[in-house]
């Protein structure tokens, strides 16, 4: 159980992440926001830092997870990009390397020396990566609050959980039968999200503060997470420098429908 707790959270970390495509209304901090957004849409290459904090809370057992990832992104063309994210994930006196990239169509996956690679969709793969330079919708983002700070411009919003468990309920249910955890149900909580703007209107920063609560079988789950993620560069990437051994991964395609990057060790 404890192995599925681990992975539902890391699946729980992409799928809010995807975010949903209802139609936005306009206001004026959602117009700065959607701003920087599209002058994101320019970008080649992306280099960013990320920690998480996760607490996995069931019955009397707590479990919290600490990780702390660089991921870079290149753009070759409009449907090729390539990925990289290299996390080192602890729970407990457990530390867990995982190398992940993305390439041609395929996700390759290095973690502690066990390699494996499956095909997957540029999509799929994009929001596996906990991508958020995209452009969340109006009626996603509520209760927005804008102020200056050292950086740039700061938005704060509250998404809306609601439309997030409607949006991303078939999903879910194809992922957690993939997963091997089928009638596993999710139910989002309060979910806090900022984002700083620079005086160019490129992204500088984001956090992500929110909770869950899974059951399965019969056992809930408490699921907390605390994101932060700061942009290194931009446009400043021409390649990623892929392991020369990407060939030799194994081919897990068929079972891997749902893999996401860094579970193993989250």
């Amino acid at each position: 159980m404890k192995q599925h707790i681990r992975g539902a959270a890391a699946f729980l970390l992409g799928i809010v992440m995807m975010g949903t495509t209802v139609s936005a209304a306009s206001d004026s901090a959602y117009s700065i926001y959607e701003r920087g957004m599209k002058k994101m849409e320019g970008v080649t290459s992306m280099e960013s830092q990320m920690d998480i904090v996760s607490t996995v809370t069931t019955g009397d057992m707590s479990m919290k997870i600490t990780g702390q990832a660089t991921m870079r992104q290149v753009v070759i063309s409009k449907d090729q990009v390539e990925l990289e994210m290299l996390m080192t994930s602890k729970f407990g006196a457990e530390e867990l390397q995982t190398a992940t990239y993305y390439k041609d169509g395929v996700l390759y996956q290095n973690t502690m020396g066990q390699k494996t690679k499956s095909k997957m969709d540029l999509s799929q793969a994009l929001a596996m990566y906990y991508d958020m330079d995209r452009n969340l919708s109006q009626e996603l983002l509520k209760n927005a609050t804008v102020k200056q700070v050292a950086d740039g411009t700061s938005i704060s919003f509250k998404l809306d959980s609601e439309l997030l468990d409607s949006a991303m309920k078939d999903a879910l249910t194809a992922a957690t039968d993939s997963m091997g955890m089928p009638g596993m149900t999710l139910k989002l909580g309060d979910i806090g999200y900022t984002v700083v703007f620079g005086s160019d209107d490129m992204m500088k920063s984001y956090s992500m503060i929110y909770d869950a609560t899974m059951s399965y079988e019969g056992i809930s789950a408490k699921i907390g997470y605390e994101i932060t993620s700061k942009v290194v560069s931009t446009n400043q990437l021409s390649k990623i420098d892929f392991p020369a051994d990407l060939n030799s991964y194994k081919d897990t395609t068929s079972s891997a429908a749902a893999t996401v990057p860094g579970a193993a060790a989250i």
